[in-house]
Formats: structure tokens, C-alpha cells, sequence
């Protein structure tokens, strides 16, 4: 494959409150590298925040091109109604934004991912693990979750905001390593997944 034929995957932690987790990997040949990643901090009001997912997907459609697969958090039937109903919002919405231009749509289930990245797909400690994974793998120089990602509280004290911007880097993981991608991070290279038997 060309340096012109390189594409680019991006993956999401739809929000279920007002944080949304983005990753952007682009692929040359079968490697793949972590680009850029992060939280999009959407407003409380749920009309804007759709509109503000819309905006910011179609952002990164345009600044990555071409984008090959979206990926994202596979929803499940559990949890909170108005939870579910965000998560549903929000993925809608990004699915809607990648079919209407062709770009193909892959939903990953976190225990699986989990399982299959960290050795677990436990629901205990498995935020843990997947953020140390990540900080490990890409953020190798920092010391904390806090330097990779933070805000200041009323109180002008940091706090730590990396949990869904881990997500999202793992699931991009996920799909190029079971896609016969090999993923080369800062600290860590990672070779593709074996097909489950």
C-alpha cells in the first residue's frame, strides 16, 4: 500500500452523560498508529449535544481523510433509561453521519474488547485496566491519567478525564487488531489478534 492509499479509522465512547471519547488511528500497509484522540465535552441540553456530536463527527470525516470504519461501543439493553437513551442518541447519530457518506460501521462489545486486550472482560476493575493500557501503549511519558487528560473543578483543582478518551483508543485497538492490523504505539507495539475458534 502507497503513502496515498493510507486511511484512517475512527473510534468512539458515545456519551452517556456529556463526554464523548474519540480516537483516530491511521493505517499505512497492515500498521497502524494512534494519530490524535480525546474527549468532545458536549453541552447539558440533549438537542444541542446531538447537534454538537453531529458537528464534531463531520469535523473529524473532514480533517481525517479518507476515514474507512467508524467503531464504537456495541449498546446494550441494561442500565438507566434516559442512559440508554443518550447512548442511543448519540450513536445514531454517528452511524447516521458515516452510512450517509459510505464509510463502513464496526460495534465492539466492551467485555469483549476488554477480554480480549487486557486478558479480562470482568466488569470489576475494568476501566482500570483499560486505562492503563492505553496510558502504557500511547501516553508512555506521562505519570499520571492526569498529565494524558484533566480538567479544572470549581475549586481550581485537576481532575482526571481520561477514562473515556481510553475507551475510545481501545476500541480502535480492538478492530485493527482483529483485522489483521498491527498497531505500533509509543511504548508498546501490538501484534494482530487471532480469530476466535
Amino acid at each position: 500500500m502507497s503513502e496515498s492509499e493510507a486511511y484512517y479509522i475512527l473510534a468512539f465512547d458515545p456519551p452517556t452523560t456529556r463526554n464523548m471519547g474519540w480516537a483516530c488511528f491511521r493505517v499505512s500497509g497492515d500498521v497502524g498508529s494512534l494519530v490524535d484522540s480525546g474527549i468532545r465535552v458536549l453541552e447539558e441540553d440533549d438537542v444541542e449535544a446531538i447537534v454538537q456530536v453531529g458537528d464534531f463527527v463531520s469535523w473529524l470525516f473532514t480533517r481525517f481523510d479518507p476515514v474507512k470504519t467508524i467503531c464504537f461501543e456495541r449498546s446494550i439493553g441494561a442500565g438507566w433509561a434516559p442512559t440508554r437513551e443518550k447512548l442511543a442518541e448519540a450513536t445514531g447519530t454517528i452511524k447516521f453521519l458515516a452510512a450517509r457518506i459510505g464509510i463502513s460501521i464496526s460495534k465492539i462489545h466492551t467485555g469483549t474488547m476488554a477480554k480480549d486486550l487486557t486478558g479480562s472482560g470482568s466488569k470489576k476493575g475494568k476501566k482500570s485496566r483499560l486505562k492503563r493500557l492505553a496510558k502504557e501503549a500511547f501516553f508512555p511519558g506521562a505519570k499520571t491519567f492526569v498529565e494524558i487528560a484533566s480538567y479544572e473543578d470549581d475549586e481550581g483543582k485537576l481532575v482526571e478525564f481520561f477514562e473515556h478518551q481510553a475507551d475510545a483508543i481501545c476500541f480502535g485497538l480492538h478492530y485493527l487488531l482483529t483485522n489483521g492490523v498491527t498497531v505500533e504505539g509509543n511504548g508498546r507495539t501490538f501484534e494482530p489478534l487471532q480469530p476466535r475458534t
